[in-house]
Order: structure tokens, then C-alpha cells, then sequence
């Protein structure tokens, strides 16, 4: 059930599918009432437009039409792109079955959710009859044009006195089939589309916030097509009891009206931390209570179902800053996030997301990178990315093909909002918007500054710390640690200390003495856990002013069991000293798909990029201005996939002897994507210190 925004709903792409669709119900239809012949007479003797017959995919040259192949007795259809197969036309169908399918596609494909928005206009519909072309000026209100069919089901809500004035079913030719007035805040009327129904209109006060609730087409909605569907939500002052279902006035709470379907898996994130309950309830389309679901308040997604005739969700939130959401059904899923806008109906199965921080920090005189790749989940080509920079014109910012990169000056010193549009080539629509703060600052010169680094092979490697000390702070920044080594690159020797361990994980950290003989200095075996106090004592430090923790490459079983184990980490930090900054660093971007193949042979370098960029963006929900003193950085924009790594020569194959250059880690960047790792380090530092 999509929630409707008054003020903008793009359902265009599904008219892409309504041929396709319903060329499949006529196929099945004719697969039912063929005669059992042979399979070239059933086709000879099918009425007009009905399937075409073809021996071979090559011969199916008409992409408006269905064919038959005689050879391997499927049916066929166009999907834009190529032929795609059904099933076996001569397949046994139940006839009861046939029926209800093309019921349920003839509701969802029959224009049951195609409108027509008319703004600043009402149409008089409580009396005589209706031409809907014909609207009455009107500020104060809009008019929503519904085509539907006869049995097609709405539950109508608004969010204010007078939200919805007036609503009627009307026939072809515009005569009024019912009508009623005043659906008022929580007030939910599910009505049923009459015989000889051909549109529903709806006249919204422009005061109010007004939602049409698609009834139970929905589900065949989703279930059957698989589109991703972001609505608009609007936020309500107080907060939902789940034993009730009723709510209660507050200043501090707000709820939403959310959409939902039966016996749907539902991810809630409740969009802040605290230790107490929040709550959601369940409603039938008819507004009525089914039961309510208490989840700890928590940035982070936690697991609910629907109950079975459920059609609607009010969930708690602590108030409008925070961004929660409700995701459905996984990859099917309607993402409904607090006071987004986005287009409903995009025709894909899945559609990108991304995942932006609040800020992100340059230095004046040091380049910045914000790769389109590392900041977008499932980007691909049927969208594409477009940036938006104020005050940026001019000052050395570029957007290239790959990335958004800027170079500031003194001059550019300040705040700088970056619009990021996801937007989809097919239907030149932006899918979702987010923004960030580029927060330009002038270098400094550092004295006197300690920092441990603590983390896995990356930091074991030793050059972004090298880096980070002698050439960025000219030894402003001191490096502590119980590991001391030299490194060279560039030519140049360092010696460096750290604390990096190749192949631990937050948990080897937090929870073991040592990992294949290798000890783990802040491990208290006398307390069994981590220490940072004991750690200080004897490693012999009087004070350290920065931690930076690059945990989570060597992944704990789970990224809520990565978080839980900083938390714990975080929280000896700050018992030794609570002004003590701490970095916690996001996942740099993997290697491409040779870089994968070479290193971990059978790994998917999509699938990696993905879980990378799961982890950063779980990283800054936990870590962005939640703690004191606890800053999560923005390390994943800054490598490049695809030339920040290592790679060596080989020949096409054991045949062809002719060379060419591969990516041979996922991992370990080259001295250059370690530099760029150092960057951002450095930046956030700068910032800190």
C-alpha cells in the first residue's frame, strides 16, 4: 500500500510493463482454450492477437507481439532488450486459475494505480455528474484523478481537519457512483471501487497532508512485479502504544504512517540510540488495531513481521532529526524514509542506494576524491550519479566520469553543501537525493601530537601511518605502539610504530590474550578483556591525544558483532582518559573483479564492494555524533577501485602469449591508495587536533 504524496508521485514506468503483462495473460489464456492438435494448428487457429508462431528466436521480428517457438514449445515475449522465454504453451492450466491471474494483473496493469495530479484545483463532486478535464480554481486545494476499475480497493486516511473534502467513484462518462466528505486525521475508510467504476477523485486541502493507501492491489503489486517503491512519509507529534494501538500527544516523540502488506518481513530502524522501547502498531485497511511489536531504539535494522491482514504500520521515532525507516521484503522492498520525497515506481528489481556521511572533511592545499563507485550500493549503468557543489564553481572542483575531486585553497575555507542525485537513465528521473557537508579547512602545523594506530594488515603495512607523520605533520603527529618497523617507499625509509596485526578482527582485539602466537597488548588477563589503561601502563605512555581504529576488513560474524566489540574498545579508551579523540574509520574500497580473481580466486568484487560499503555506512550511523569525542571518518570515498592497486603482468591465457596488466589484490592498495588512506586520516585529524 505506496503512500501518495500530494505533491508528487511518478508511477510512469509502469506503463513500460502493461504490454509485456499483458501479453502473458493472453498467452496463458490461449494456452487454455487451445485445442490439443498439433502445436503449429493451435497457432494457425488462435483468434487475432493472439501469439505468433516461429521456429527459432531469429524469426521472432515483430517486438510487439508473442510468439510461439515450434521447436521447443515455449512462448516468448520482448522485454526491451531481448526475447525473454515463458513457460510451456501447452502446458496444463487450471482455467480458475488463468482467470484469477488476469483478475489480479487486470487490477494492477488495468490503471488501478495510474493518476493524474491537478494542482490548485477541485472538482465538485458531491452532486450531478463529473468531466473530469474540467477543474475549478482553487488554492487551497488539489485533485487526484485515480483510474480503477470495479472492485478495486483504497483505504482513504488524512492528516488533518478537512484533508480529504470530498471523494467519488465515477463511470466513463463522468456520472457520480458515491461520494463522501471529511476523512479526518486517523480516520481510515476503506472503500470499494462500484460496478462501471472508471476513476476515483479525490479532493485534497493543500493545508493538509493526504495519503492514499492502495488496498489490497498492492500485494499483487509488489509480489508479482517486484518494483522498489520509495514513498514519502510525514511525521506526527506523539507516539504509538503498542498494546492500544493508539497514540499519545508529545513534544519530544513523532510517529509515521507507513504502507505495508500481510506477513512481510520488515527491517525497522528506529534512526537514534537510546536504552528504552519504542514502539509500532499494526492496522488493518480499515484502521482497526491488530497488534503492536516493541523493538529497542537503536541506529541499526532489527527484524519484524507484519501480521496477516495487516495493511498499515504507525512507528514510533524520537523526533524529526533523526532518520529512520522502514524497509520491506528485502530486494522488493518499499523504502520509506523520513522526509524523503523519491519516485515511486522505479521498474527495477533493485535500486542503487546511497550511502553519504553528514561530513566530510578537506584541508586546504590537499586533494580531495569522492568516488561515484565507493558511495553508491549497486550502482550500475541504468543510472547515473550527478553532484551539485555551492560556492564551488571556479575553486579547482571537478566532476569527472569517476569520481567528484577538489583541490581547495585558503580561499575555500568553510562550509560546502555537496547534493549528490541518483538518477535513472531509462525514465531521466532522480531516484534519491542526499546531501553532505564538505567542510574545508587550512592546514596547521602540528607539534607534539601522539596518536596509536590500531587495526589489521592494512596498518601492519605501515605506510599510511609512515605517511601520516613525516610527510603530512613533518612529525607533528608522533605515532605510539608496541610495533616498531621501517618501511620504504617513494624512495625513502620511515620508522614507524603501531599497532597492526595482519588478519585480526575487532573481536581478536577485544576478546584474545593472542591470534597464531602473536600477543595482544591490551588484553588484561587478570579482567579478560580490553584495556586500554593496562595497555598504557606497560607499553610506559604518560598520554595519547588520537586513537584511529581501521577495523572490519577481516570480518567478526556479523557487522553488529564489529560494533559491539568498538563499543567496547571505545569505552576502555575513554575510562582511561574521556578526552581522548577516536577515529573509527570507514572500509576503503575494494579491487575490481581481476584483483578479486587474482587474490581470493573465486570472490565476487561486486558482492565485496557491496559488504564494504554496508560496513562504512552501519559505521557512520553508530559513530556520527553519538558519542563524545568518537568521530567516524569518510576513508571509503577516497580509494580508487580500480587503479589504487597493485597489479602485475600475464599472458592472455596458457595460448596466447600476448600480456596484459591485471589487479592482483582486493585487499592491499598499492603505495598510492595507501597514501590516499593517509589523506583522509589526516584530514580528520587535522580537524581533531
Amino acid at each position: 500500500m505506496p503512500t501518495v504524496n500530494k505533491k508528487y508521485l511518478d508511477l510512469d514506468g509502469l506503463s513500460y510493463y502493461n504490454g509485456k503483462v499483458q501479453a502473458k495473460v493472453d498467452a496463458e489464456k490461449a494456452a487454455r482454450i487451445a485445442a490439443d492438435s498439433s502445436l503449429q494448428s493451435q497457432v494457425n487457429g488462435l483468434a487475432s492477437g493472439a501469439p505468433l508462431a516461429a521456429s527459432s528466436v531469429s524469426q521472432m521480428t515483430d517486438t510487439t507481439k508473442i510468439y510461439v517457438n515450434t521447436s521447443d514449445g515455449y512462448w516468448y515475449y520482448y522485454d526491451g532488450d531481448s526475447w525473454e522465454q515463458g513457460g510451456v504453451y501447452q502446458a496444463s492450466v487450471d482455467p480458475d486459475d488463468v482467470d484469477e491471474l488476469r483478475s489480479d494483473l487486470t487490477t494492477i496493469t488495468g490503471n488501478s494505480i495510474q493518476h493524474d495530479w491537478n494542482l490548485t484545483k477541485y472538482i465538485k463532486t458531491d452532486t450531478g455528474t463529473v468531466d473530469p478535464t474540467s477543474f475549478v480554481n482553487n488554492s487551497a486545494y488539489d485533485c487526484c484523478v485515480i483510474n480503477c476499475t470495479a472492485g478495486d480497493k483504497f483505504t482513504i486516511t488524512g492528516t488533518g481537519a478537512g484533508a480529504a473534502r470530498l471523494w467519488c467513484f465515477i463511470d466513463g462518462s463522468g456520472n457520480i457512483l458515491s461520494n463522501a466528505e471529511n476523512n479526518e486525521v486517523d480516520n481510515y475508510k476503506l472503500i470499494t471501487a462500484p460496478t462501471n467504476t472508471a476513476k476515483l477523485i479525490v479532493n485534497v486541502k493543500r493545508a493538509n497532508t493526504y495519503l492514499v493507501i492502495i488496498g489490497e492491489a498492492l500485494e499483487l503489486y509488489l509480489d508479482k512485479l517486484g518494483y522498489d517503491i520509495k514513498a514519502s512519509v510525514v511525521l506526527i507529534d506523539g507516539y504509538v502504544r503498542d498494546d492500544t494501538g493508539g497514540t499519545v500527544s508529545s513534544t519530544v516523540y513523532k510517529y509515521a504512517i507507513l504502507p505495508t502488506i500481510p506477513n512481510q518481513i520488515i527491517t525497522y530502524n528506529a534512526g537514534f540510540n537510546a536504552n528504552y522501547t519504542v514502539s509500532m502498531g499494526f492496522y488493518r485497511a480499515d484502521g482497526s488495531f491488530i497488534s503492536g511489536s516493541s523493538v529497542v531504539a537503536k541506529n541499526y535494522d532489527q527484524i519484524v513481521t507484519t501480521p496477516n491482514d495487516a495493511y498499515i504500520i504507525k512507528a514510533t521515532l524520537a523526533d524529526a532529526s533523526h532518520t529512520g525507516y522502514i524497509k520491506y521484503a528485502s530486494d522488493k522492498s518499499v523504502i520509506s524514509e523520513l522526509g524523503k520525497v523519491g519516485a515511486l515506481a522505479e521498474t527495477t528489481l533493485k535500486v542503487p542506494k546511497l550511502v553519504l556521511p553528514q561530513e566530510s572533511i578537506a584541508v586546504a592545499g590537499h586533494e580531495w576524491n569522492m568516488y561515484y563507485e565507493n558511495v553508491v550500493i549497486g550502482l550500475n549503468d541504468q543510472y547515473y550519479i550527478k553532484c551539485r557543489c555551492t560556492n564551488l564553481s571556479g575553486m579547482n572542483a571537478h566532476a569527472y566520469v569517476d569520481c567528484l575531486r577538489f583541490t581547495p585553497s585558503s580561499s575555500s575555507v568553510g562550509n560546502h553543501t555537496v547534493t549528490i542525485d541518483l538518477i535513472s537513465k531509462r525514465t531521466n528521473t532522480v531516484i534519491e537525493t542526499k546531501q553532505f557537508n564538505l567542510k574545508v579547512i587550512a592546514d596547521k602545523t602540528l607539534t607534539g601530537k601522539k596518536v596509536i594506530f590500531i587495526g589489521d594488515s592494512l596498518t601492519d603495512d605501515g605506510i599510511y601511518p609512515a605517511e601520516i607523520q613525516y610527510n603530512l605533520s613533518n612529525n607533528g603527529i608522533t605515532s605510539l605502539g608496541t610495533i616498531t618497523e621501517t618501511v620504504t617507499f617513494g624512495g625513502n625509509s620511515y620508522t614507524i610504530s603501531h599497532e597492526g596485526r595482519g588478519g585480526w578482527t575487532a573481536g581478536d582485539y577485544v576478546t584474545q590474550a593472542s591470534v597464531s602466537g602473536v600477543t595482544n597488548p591490551f588484553f588484561n588477563p587478570i579482567s579478560g578483556k580490553f584495556d586500554f589503561s593496562y595497555y598504557m601502563t606497560n607499553a610506559g605512555y604518560p598520554s595519547v591525544d588520537i586513537v584511529s581504529i581501521y577495523l572490519g576488513t577481516n570480518s567478526d560474524p556479523t557487522i553488529e558483532d564489529t560494533i559491539d566489540y568498538l563499543d567496547e574498545m571505545i569505552t576502555s579508551i575513554h575510562e582511561y582518559n574521556s578526552n581522548v579523540k577516536i577515529i573509527i574509520n570507514t572500509m576503503h574500497e575494494s579491487a575490481g573483479q581481476n584483483g578479486c580473481g587474482n587474490h581470493n580466486q573465486l570472490q565476487s568484487a561486486q558482492e565485496l564492494r557491496n559488504e564494504r560499503l554496508a560496513k562504512s555506512e552501519r559505521i557512520l550511523q553508530e559513530y556520527t555524533g553519538t558519542q563524545a569525542n568518537v568521530y567516524a571518518s569518510t576513508l571509503y570515498f577516497n580509494v580508487d577501485g580500480e587503479h589504487d592497486y597493485p597489479t602485475v603482468v600475464q599472458p592472455l591465457s596458457s595460448r596466447n602469449p600476448e600480456t596484459i596488466v591485471r589487479q592482483d589484490n582486493n585487499v592491499h592498495p598499492s603505495v598510492y591508495g595507501y597514501l590516499k588512506i593517509a589523506d583522509v586520516i589526516y584530514n580528520k585529524m587535522i580537524d581533531l587536533l
